[in-house]
């Protein structure tokens, strides 16, 4: 049989020699006469097109482009383990799914969920083998049942789908299977005073151990809290929270401390400090003297937390320099000011369904709203240009410089992101986000003037206003972060020192390294210590053995009065070392030079959070100190989403 191609092999063959002007009927001849080759021109069949597919989704995916959403608020069972697929913008991807279990990509139809739940993994725990299907005319009486409860009591829609509500259903359920339904339901159900003692005697528990948990995380230096600070612009109230961030048996762990009024009293440093102090004493810790702090960069907040150790909002930084660069160039003002036009007029006229997906509407206080705006306008950008002309909207940009300013952007949102994330170390990826930065604004010839003074702007702002606000704190976690270990060569002393003076050494090694930490390492053998014991016979001829006749006779030869080998070895040794150094730890600055000769190679899954316990053997005063900085989130607020 002769060698063939299929049909689309030969026209990307084709469209690659177009470019030198080759006929398609000399390349037809070519492929089908000299080469011998046969062209099969039957389309690829739709299973074949549906599974390639799937791999492209799958490999977008591997490679970072696309992303799996964590929560699915879809009710059934099989979204447990199915979720959505994002792309780069953040929206999802239509017609496609992934699942956790066996990391497949699924096709999916709209409202159809049939093939979903004939897929093995969904079988799994659609129908395992002790549950028992109800008849449809059960769901029927169970929907009405759950409608006049609704009606009667008013409680929202959504408590049915409640995990609590499920657990009720399931207790009733065990009941009935015991009693039959012959039970008195007024005497099985609690009166509301019994609700209430129970609900307050579970809070005080629950209160109690996180009382506990938190006077642990605080004793330890393990606490570093975020302070966020907003006015509610409808009543002007001010308002103070607190996330509560430690380290927690090897894990990052967080929790709303809690929420306070400023009552309309002026948030001055001393009201901002009582409320703080007053947050915690809820939780019974009273000092918090040795706790760090994550704010922003107000002054009275800055004054208020002066007495302890306080880091800036790293991602509140970067939104500084994302805000103010655009607003210093004509040029990028008009860009953002046109963009806005457009979705203004997008909004009032109401043509939202004839685009493939929604306009977004830029906000004031979040620099990610403009990178938004511009990146849904292109996305939308036949349509959007064509509705332009027909409305007669003058803008000051085209496509090519609207895309160059986006390109841009769209990696400084990776980093915002990174920076954001407080269920994985963040702190330890500031100074890279930096350098990152250094990278991406690198100036180049081929750059769009738009894009140029971006990277200018943004270049200038980023010495200004982040890198004057960096603390020794983030030095050291990047320092501690073990694959850039050896990349750190500014300031390395001063992280060198600060890593020492913070490892708690133990008090019976504290003396030892006070005399012997300068000259412990260079070089042993020059100790004079050593040579000093002339006062223990260790040879015959010392001064002291002549002083008993005993000794003039071997101990082992004339036998006068056995001894045992310890006494012995006292006898020889009147003043024995009695315990071993061989458990002391090294010296901070000696683990410390030993990590710093440590490789440690960077894979793609490779876990921070994990690395350090599973080589506390290795460094076990380094890795209690690399826990506390690693807890220690970047960012006060968690990263929201633009609305439409």
């Amino acid at each position: 049989m002769a060698p063939y191609i299929k049909i689309e092999e030969f026209l990307c063959l084709w469209s690659s020699v177009s470019a030198v002007n080759c006929p398609f009927f000399v390349f037809h001849d070519a492929i089908t006469s000299l080469l011998g080759f046969s062209i099969i021109w039957k389309p690829k069949d739709p299973v074949t097109k549906m599974a390639e597919a799937a791999d492209f989704v799958k490999n977008k995916i591997n490679n970072g482009t696309y992303s799996v959403a964590n929560k699915n608020k879809r009710t059934s069972v099989i979204w447990s383990i199915l979720c959505d697929i994002l792309k780069e913008d953040e929206t999802v991807l239509d017609g496609w799914l992934f699942c956790r279990q066996c990391q497949k990509v699924l096709k999916f139809l709209h409202k159809n969920t049939s093939n979903l739940s004939r897929h093995k993994c969904c079988l799994t725990i659609r129908r395992p083998s002790e549950l028992i299907i109800v008849s449809e005319n059960d769901k029927k009486v169970a929907i009405e049942k759950c409608t006049q409860w609704v009606v009667r009591d008013c409680p929202p829609f959504s408590a049915v789908t409640g995990a609590g509500f499920k657990k009720k259903v399931k207790f009733f359920l065990q009941i009935g299977a015991i009693y039959g339904e012959q039970v008195d339901v007024d005497d099985l159900l609690p009166d509301p005073p019994t609700l209430s003692r129970k609900a307050k005697s579970d809070a005080e528990e629950k209160r109690s151990l996180i009382s506990s948990e938190i006077k642990k995380a605080v004793d330890s230096g393990r606490a570093s809290p975020r302070v966020d600070m907003w006015t509610d612009q409808y009543v002007q109230r001010n308002f103070l929270g607190i996330t509560f961030h430690y380290e927690g048996e090897f894990k990052l762990c967080d929790m709303i401390l809690g929420l306070k009024s400023m009552n309309f009293q002026i948030s001055t440093a001393d009201n901002i400090l009582m409320k703080i102090k007053g947050l915690f004493s809820e939780f019974n810790e009273e000092n918090i003297d040795i706790v760090k702090f994550v704010t922003d960069r107000g002054a009275n907040i800055t004054k208020a937390l002066e007495g302890n150790t306080r880091l800036n909002c790293s991602s509140h930084l970067l939104s500084n320099v994302l805000e103010k660069s655009p607003n210093e160039a004509n040029e990028l003002k008009k860009i953002v000011k046109s963009c806005k036009k457009i979705v203004k007029y997008r909004k009032k006229s109401n043509p939202q369904h004839t685009l493939e997906t929604t306009l977004k509407s830029a906000r004031p206080t979040r620099w990610n709203s403009n990178y938004k705006m511009m990146k849904s306008i292109l996305d939308n950008w036949r349509r959007v240009d064509k509705i332009r002309g027909e409305a007669d909207i003058h803008v000051d940009f085209n496509k090519s410089s609207l895309l160059a300013v986006v390109d841009i952007l769209g990696d400084f949102e990776r980093i915002f992101k990174k920076l954001q994330t407080s269920s994985s170390p963040s702190i330890c990826f500031v100074l890279p986000s930096i350098n990152k930065i250094l990278e991406l604004c690198e100036p180049n010839i081929l750059d769009h003037s738009a894009a140029a003074l971006l990277k200018e702007r943004i270049l200038e702002n980023k010495r200004k206003i982040w890198m004057a606000h960096l603390s020794i704190w983030h030095k050291a976690a990047f320092f501690l972060y073990p694959p850039a270990a050896h990349l750190q060569e500014e300031d390395i002393l001063e992280t060198k020192g600060l890593c020492s003076s913070q490892i708690q050494v133990p008090l019976s090694h504290t003396s030892s390294l006070e005399s012997t930490e300068t000259p412990r390492t260079p070089d042993p053998p020059e100790t004079p210590e050593t040579p000093e014991t002339p006062e223990t016979p260790e040879t015959p001829g010392t001064p002291e053995t002549p002083e008993t006749p005993e000794s003039l006779e071997s101990p082992n030869l004339f036998p006068k009065n056995p001894k045992t080998l310890s006494s012995e070895n006292e006898f020889f040794f009147p003043k024995p070392v009695t315990e071993s150094n061989s458990n002391f730890p090294e010296s901070p600055p000696d683990e410390i030079r030993r990590y710093m000769r440590q490789r440690v190679p960077l894979s793609q899954n490779f876990e921070v959070i994990e690395w350090w316990p599973n080589n506390a053997h290795l460094y076990p005063q380094l890795r209690k100190l690399a826990l506390k900085l690693l807890s220690i989130p970047t960012s006060r607020a968690e990263l929201t989403e633009c609305p439409p």
